[in-house]
């Protein structure tokens, strides 16, 4: 715990406990500490899969799955700072705090973890900056006497553009390319000469390996971003579907009921023309002879009204028979006749 100090007004005694000192600032240009933060990660396989978890399932809680990141981070500050000359003790209190009071050790591991954070975060911008102003170098390259380092152009600038910024340790060694890549020989004179066996792989430094993990977060990251944008077009889509499937029961019944709208309109006006051709044929069939209306229509060819001399059973089957094959009209729109040719005519 922190500094405690004894206020004695006679009885009782009482015991004031004073906080913890914070964790005050942290200075990363010392030396030998950026590297340190950098190997804690890269060399301890649960850290680096908890702060840059891989492509695929995360792990499962046995190991190390359920863990956040702020535990991580404090893992990491533990690892840099414990043992460090000017902040191991300061870091003493949040350890000793984890045994006495836990609530008090949240407050002071979350201070420690968030140096780490930010740390990582700047770590990883700057790296990410670099990265894109190199850009790709040494492609199509098979020996290093065909670079003309003398040369003005965008490959030979790029290490001169990124030197006053770029930490020693990334731009320290030049691009190395063998004389002779392997598996291909110079022939001379007809002779060829075996190639070397490769030479096993070189291994990473530890910026190196840093930089691999920051570009491979950087993938998972723009990943995620483009199947969250997939769902969300999904789930919209499917909103827009349902909102549809819900509409068409209204508009079948919509269009039932037009159906049978056009369906009574059509039957009221075939009554309507009957009636008109009842009240027609009884006309015709009261006069006592023949009108000029009545003479008219019956001289056309084609008129299906029947002739004043015929009775009314037989005006009646003049109307249903249409008053013979040739003779008979279609009820068109508007209730207009329109009488068909005779046979003859045709």
């Amino acid at each position: 715990m922190g500094e405690t100090e004894m206020m004695r007004t006679g009885e009782p005694t009482l015991e004031l406990v004073l906080p913890p000192k914070s964790a005050g600032s942290c200075s990363w240009t010392e030396s030998g500490l950026t590297e340190k933060l950098i190997a804690s990660i890269t060399d301890d396989k649960d850290i680096k899969q908890g702060l840059y978890p891989s492509p695929g399932a995360h792990a499962s809680t046995a190991y190390g799955g359920g863990k956040s990141k702020t535990d991580w981070h404090w893992d990491v500050a533990v690892l840099v700072f414990e043992s460090h000359p000017k902040y191991g003790p300061s870091i003493k209190p949040a350890l000793d705090a984890q045994k006495n009071d836990p609530k008090m050790a949240s407050k002071l591991r979350n201070s420690w973890a968030k140096k780490i954070k930010n740390r990582l975060k700047r770590m990883g911008e700057i790296t990410r900056g670099y990265m894109e102003k190199m850009g790709e170098t040494g492609a199509g390259i098979a020996r290093e006497c065909d670079i003309d380092m003398t040369a003005d152009n965008k490959f030979t600038n790029r290490p001169a553009l990124a030197e006053p910024e770029a930490p020693k340790s990334v731009l320290s060694t030049k691009h190395k390319i063998e004389e002779t890549p392997a598996g291909k020989t110079p022939a001379r004179g007809g002779t060829s000469k075996p190639a070397d066996p490769a030479k096993p792989p070189k291994k990473k430094s530890k910026m190196e390996e840093f930089s691999a993990i920051v570009q491979a977060e950087e993938v998972e990251l723009a990943k995620t971003k483009v199947e969250a944008a997939a769902m969300v077009k999904v789930e919209s889509q499917k909103a827009v579907l349902q909102a549809k499937l819900a509409i068409l029961p209204s508009k079948k019944e919509e269009w039932a009921e037009k159906r049978h709208m056009k369906q009574d309109m059509k039957m009221e006006k075939m009554r309507l023309m009957h009636h008109l051709q009842m009240a027609r044929l009884q006309q015709g069939t009261s006069d006592p002879g023949p009108s000029s209306h009545a003479t008219s229509r019956s001289s056309m060819p084609g008129s299906f009204l029947p002739d004043a001399s015929m009775s009314t059973s037989d005006a009646s089957m003049s109307l249903s028979l249409g008053a013979g094959l040739n003779d008979w009209e279609v009820l068109v729109p508007f209730g207009m006749f329109l009488p068909l040719p005779h046979a003859a005519e045709i």
